[in-house]
């Protein structure tokens, strides 16, 4: 059958992996698809007084305007929404199943949950208080949306109004990123029969052979919850030799950077570009994933082990499926984070370990994961006409 495709993206201020996703996925089904059957409506949140936010987003119907628009102009039979949040709102969700179509929606975070996205809290670790007490007001106490309360309690606003029709009423089927992402979502009473797991996907070939392979790289935000501090803390407490190289921007990177300044073996690269970035993990020996939060899934985690670059991570979450530990990386505890990098050094095994890594990561590859993709969004736009 001809199918139409509409791929609806809210990009934050700072580029981060949802945007790499909905671009990688973009180009995959372009690949697959004929040249007018992949569109898209792509918004960028702008730097703006919150006032001036608010306003957009209390009034968002220009992008309801115009994705009705694209809709009823191209005959559009199933319209994927990767991020709403903050523009877009309910309108997004709202406009598409007005229009008739097939609505879908990846769920790369857990913003329906949690304002700030990541069921964590600095100095606290993994939060699910709002979840368990059954109320979110908690968010507005630890200003749990960019360290302020105002922008808690507007964040919370926007949510109140999406969440309230839009898994029974707007959204057919939500994407999940992994087994333990599904078994959450279903444990917080989303029906199942919503749910599809599928890995984000990732395709990319390695230079780098392992004999050449040096050092260690962390690839991510510099903030609290990517656990970037205390990796850190470690390196230097443990007075590790090799180096470590830091990937990415964030509110940490200036004090982390005049922190560690006088430490050669640490090395800030700041943001880099997504082919510089993937050069840098080709080369490393391991790539360290030691965020505090749940992730729903991982990037640079698939494309490290596509790369032959074991990964050493946390057995927090999403972490557990794909590092399987001693066979394609080594999965810790933050307590346990020092003496399992002094286990990786001297791991004798360094050859099998990459190989195993680079086999796994096949599982990621985009060419099979599109294809699975245009299965269900055909499966499930031929179950809307029947």
């Amino acid at each position: 059958m001809s199918l139409k495709i509409l791929l609806v993206h809210c990009s934050y201020r700072h580029y981060g992996g949802e945007d790499s996703v909905f671009f990688q996925e973009r180009e995959a089904l372009r690949s697959q698809l004929p040249a007018d059957s992949v569109f898209e409506y792509h918004v960028q949140t702008p730097r703006l007084a919150p006032w001036l936010l608010m306003l957009q987003i209390i009034f968002p119907f220009m992008h309801s305007r115009q994705i009705a628009r694209i809709i009823r102009n191209n005959n559009i039979h199933l319209v994927h929404v990767h991020n709403y949040f903050p523009l877009l709102t309910l309108s997004v969700f709202k406009t598409a199943r007005k229009a008739g179509v097939v609505v879908v929606h990846t769920l790369h975070n857990y913003r329906w949950w949690c304002v700030g996205a990541e069921l964590y809290r600095k100095e606290f670790g993994i939060c699910e208080l709002c979840v368990s007490s059954g109320h979110s007001m908690h968010a507005i106490a630890h200003s749990c949306y960019r360290n302020s309360r105002f922008q808690s309690l507007l964040s919370l606003w926007i949510m109140g109004m999406i969440k309230k029709k839009a898994f029974t009423k707007y959204i057919d089927y939500f994407i999940v990123l992994s087994s333990f992402q599904k078994s959450w979502v279903v444990a917080q009473g989303v029906p199942e029969k919503q749910l599809v797991v599928k890995s984000n996907g990732v395709s990319v070939i390695p230079q780098c052979a392992s004999v050449d392979k040096k050092g260690f790289v962390f690839a991510g935000r510099l903030e609290s919850s990517k656990g970037v501090e205390q990796l850190l803390r470690v390196w230097v407490e443990y007075d590790i030799k090799e180096t470590l190289v830091i990937i990415g921007n964030g509110s940490l990177e200036k004090p982390l950077r005049k922190k560690y300044e006088h430490y050669s073996q640490i090395v800030f690269k700041g943001l880099c570009s997504p082919q510089e970035t993937l050069s840098i993990i080709d080369r490393s020996r391991y790539l360290i994933h030691p965020s505090l939060w749940y992730e729903t899934f991982g990037l640079t985690i698939a494309e490290a082990l596509q790369l032959g670059v074991p990964v050493i991570g946390y057995a927090i979450g999403t972490r557990r499926e794909l590092i399987n530990d001693g066979v394609t990386g080594f999965l810790c505890q933050p307590e346990t984070l020092g003496a399992t990098l002094l286990k990786a050094i001297s791991f004798t095994s360094y050859a099998d370990l990459s190989e195993n890594a680079r086999q796994a990561g096949q599982r990621f590859s985009s060419e099979n994961l599109v294809l699975r993709q245009l299965q269900l969004y055909r499966q499930w736009v031929i179950e809307k006409k029947g």
